[in-house]
């Protein structure tokens, strides 16, 4: 087949074509600083880059759920090392008003005192929130857990006084 001018223009244009094409597209990514900015780009691969958007926003989603949740077991552990702590003293200072036996009732009312204030203190741990919930507050996390201690205390305080009572 015989070459002629008008093939070599032709072949001359077209190659001067895709260059100009290709430079556009290299320019423009340069700018964009990404390689995919339209979905006729590489629709393979834009299909990819949507999945793997889509994955890390989920995991971004665990993620935090887990930070969540490791707040609140932290929280959840301080809380209870602290109520541990404050019933190992009110059992400290039953045990020493126990064995007095020449204790004031001065000394009992302080020994009451303590251990009444050391009851509060659990109270208020009790009642510590992580965000508007209760820590200790399990399905009701709107109500204050120290409303049920209460009540559970007022009600072993009757059983005890129930049982003092003389047969």
């Amino acid at each position: 087949m015989r070459v002629t001018p008008w093939m070599e223009q032709q072949q001359f244009l077209y190659n001067i074509t895709n260059i100009d094409n290709s430079m556009q597209n290299t320019q423009e990514q340069l700018s964009t600083g990404k390689t995919l900015n339209k979905a006729s780009d590489n629709p393979l691969a834009v299909s990819e880059d949507m999945n793997l958007a889509s994955e890390v926003q989920e995991t971004s989603g665990y993620l935090s759920t887990i930070s969540t949740g490791l707040t609140w077991m932290n929280n959840t552990s301080t809380a209870l090392q602290g109520i541990i702590s404050q019933l190992q003293e009110v059992q400290s200072d039953v045990v020493q008003a126990l064995n007095s036996t020449n204790m004031s009732a001065g000394g009992q009312q302080g020994l009451a005192d303590t251990v009444a204030q050391l009851i509060q203190g659990i109270y208020q741990t009790a009642d510590q929130r992580q965000g508007n919930n209760y820590i200790f507050g399990g399905q009701a996390s709107q109500t204050q857990p120290s409303t049920y201690l209460k009540k559970v205390h007022l009600i072993a305080l009757r059983l005890y006084r129930v049982e003092q009572l003389p047969k």
